[in-house]
């Protein structure tokens, strides 16, 4: 899986708000922990993926824009994909292509 878009740091972190083609997006939180994200501002609903260090799924929702969720489980990264783009299974582990580290 290649995202179109990696969001690293508090600065960069609008993910997929503000665009209206449908791309992909790997945020890395740095920390495992619960986090709350929302949809503000996105132009369309999304399967939010939520992965451990080694790109384990370990939660996933489906959210349409201008909502809101609390993770149950603790994840470092959250991957967003166009909703039905493709499945992911809970406990898949998701193959990152080796840019993430520029």
């Amino acid at each position: 899986m290649k995202p179109d878009i990696i969001c690293k740091d508090w600065k960069n972190f609008l993910g997929l708000m503000f665009q209206t083609k449908k791309k992909s997006c790997l945020m890395t939180f740095n920390k495992n922990m619960h986090w709350n994200i929302h949809t503000w501002f996105c132009a369309y609903t999304l399967d939010i993926y939520f992965l451990d260090q080694e790109f384990k799924v370990v939660e996933k929702t489906l959210m349409k824009p201008w909502r809101t969720y609390k993770t149950r489980k603790k994840a470092f990264y959250a991957l967003e994909i166009p909703a039905g783009r493709k499945k992911y299974v809970l406990n898949q582990t998701i193959r990152m292509e080796k840019h993430l580290n520029t």
